[in-house]
């Protein structure tokens, strides 16, 4: 539905605030989008991704865990 708003709004040439976050404008002009840009759309996730990249520690190993999860059809 915004979608369309902002079709329609762009065909007849209406000037329509929408408040994008910086990174819309960004895919937009075909820039490289950043961490800070998922940041600002997701401050959770942004801040658990530089956690990870900011580690230093060797404390962990790489490991695959793999589940089936159990259906039964009758």
């Amino acid at each position: 539905m915004v979608g369309i708003l902002c079709g329609l709004a762009v065909y007849n040439s209406v000037l329509v605030a929408f408040p994008f976050p910086l990174a819309v404008y960004k895919m937009l002009l075909d820039q490289r989008l950043t961490l800070e840009d998922l940041t600002e759309l997701s401050p959770v996730e942004g801040q658990s991704l530089q956690e990870l990249l900011d580690y230093q520690g060797d404390d962990f190993e790489l490991s695959t865990d793999y589940a089936q999860p159990f259906i039964r059809i009758e």
